[in-house]
């Protein structure tokens, strides 16, 4: 009779547990978790977008719903975890919680994303550790949807790693495209990733996986599918219910901000009425308050700190008492927003090189913040400084879904930028957006530059 095998010592087992990643990861999210907790980030935190969301949490209709400045996402949250409480905190008391578990969940399946596409799970590891302490974590407790939205938009791309290294797994393919979904529908700007998931789902097979053309551009075309298809046909019911073709009726208010400050004494004469009567109150509602119009020889990182004001309390003011004026059957979000598009698209096609010189600024701006943050300088800084030891001219293929990998981070931040830049300017919770997988790219290289030495070496 055979003797029952002897269980290994415990210092055996508790060695084999720290040879794996995922301990080590987990040890690093409950040790966050406890930080956001002592910190006082689980009491939801207002700021004054909050309002509008919360007002938008109360629609009595669909047809209300689809009228609102605010996408359809994140006000369904609130209204699902409103408490019977008039108390601001304890109204929304679960939502910093569910932030935080919908955070967690996206760097564990980050992690899963990466080790798979990359075969290792401590590139995974690389890849997710300065997540749990990213800029975008300080916007957890507030009630706005920022932070629930790149969260979003880190599983999305953790998805599309997966898809991309195995589309025959069924799961992944719907789970992708709810992702992509639910981060538009939280976030208007995320709307980018419902482009650039296709684009970098064929980019991925083709270079990094080295696939046939025929199965990338299938790949990208099915990804295309799976994320454009449900914005199309949500803009479509909203143009059936509303009569807007669009995700949310906000852009005209976004375009206007900037395009008021271009506003000259000449512009209304160049512009065919209405659009020319919009342009001549604008410049008068702004030089009441003492701005001069943005020319060719300024700065536009100077009008910058206009721009939320020239929305709210110059543009949609002077767009309601025109609407007003010429009696307007309803003024509402939807009528507003139209004008506003409209007088935002002509300016921007009369001054085309004031225009050119705002996106150019805005993510000169954009880069710039980059200076102040630790989380991208730190990993930058020593990569740099390893790059004349571990560096070889030729790699192998195998390096080729690393570099891959690598690549997301600044792809990510670009995209977005420029998104943000077309009508805004990045201002701190859109860096702390755009940037959220630079730290990862970063971390993720230095562990493939040392790696890759350490091989050598042995």
């Amino acid at each position: 009779m055979s003797r029952p095998a002897t269980p290994p010592p415990v210092h055996r087992r508790l060695a084999a547990l720290a040879a794996r990643p995922l301990p080590w990861l987990l040890l690093l999210l409950a040790i966050s978790s406890v930080q956001v907790a002592r910190d006082g980030l689980l009491t939801p935190r207002r700021v004054p977008d909050t309002v509008s969301y919360i007002q938008a949490s109360r629609a009595t209709s669909t047809t209300d719903a689809l009228s609102r400045v605010r996408t359809v996402g994140y006000p369904l949250l609130l209204r699902l975890a409103a408490q019977p409480d008039n108390n601001f905190p304890g109204r929304w008391r679960w939502v910093p919680r569910v932030h935080l578990t919908a955070w967690l969940a996206a760097i564990l399946l980050w992690w899963h994303g990466v080790s798979r596409f990359t075969g290792s799970s401590w590139a995974g590891f690389a890849a997710a550790a300065p997540l749990p302490w990213a800029q975008i974590t300080g916007y957890l407790d507030i009630i706005q949807p920022d932070f629930l939205a790149s969260a979003l938009g880190l599983a999305s791309l953790a998805l599309l790693l997966l898809l991309v290294r195995r589309p025959g797994a069924a799961w992944v393919w719907p789970a992708l495209g709810l992702a992509v979904a639910a981060g538009y529908h939280l976030r208007p700007a995320a709307v980018f990733l419902a482009g650039l998931v296709p684009v970098l789902a064929g980019l991925l097979a083709l270079w990094a996986l080295r696939r046939r053309p025929g199965r990338a551009l299938g790949l990208a075309a099915g990804t295309a599918a799976l994320t454009l298809l449900p914005l199309l046909a949500f803009a479509g019911l909203r143009w059936g219910v509303v009569g807007h073709f669009g995700l949310v009726s906000f852009g005209g208010y976004n375009l206007a901000g900037m395009a008021a400050c271009f506003t000259d004494p000449g512009l209304a004469a160049e512009l065919e009425p209405p659009i020319g009567e919009t342009a001549r109150r604008t410049y008068g509602a702004r030089l009441r308050r003492g701005w001069q119009p943005m020319t060719g020889d300024d700065d536009p990182a100077d009008f910058f700190p206009q721009y939320s004001d020239s929305i709210w309390d110059v543009a949609v003011q002077v767009m309601k008492a025109q609407l007003s004026d010429e009696g307007a059957p309803q003024i509402d979000v939807v009528a507003i927003n139209q004008r506003l598009t409209e007088f935002g698209r002509a300016v921007v096609a009369a001054r085309p090189r004031l225009y050119l010189r705002w996106i150019g600024a805005a993510m000169l701006y954009g880069l710039a913040q980059l200076d102040d943050d630790p989380w991208v300088l730190w990993p930058a800084a020593l990569v740099a400084l390893s790059l004349p030891f571990t560096w070889r001219r030729r790699s192998g293929e195998s390096s080729r879904p690393f570099v891959a990998v690598m690549a997301l981070g600044p792809v990510y931040f670009a995209a977005y930028l420029v998104l943000v830049s077309l009508v805004s300017f990045p201002f701190a919770r859109y860096h702390a957006s755009t940037t959220l997988l630079l730290p990862s790219s970063l971390t993720l290289a230095l562990y493939w530059l040392w790696s890759r030495r350490a091989r050598r070496a042995r």
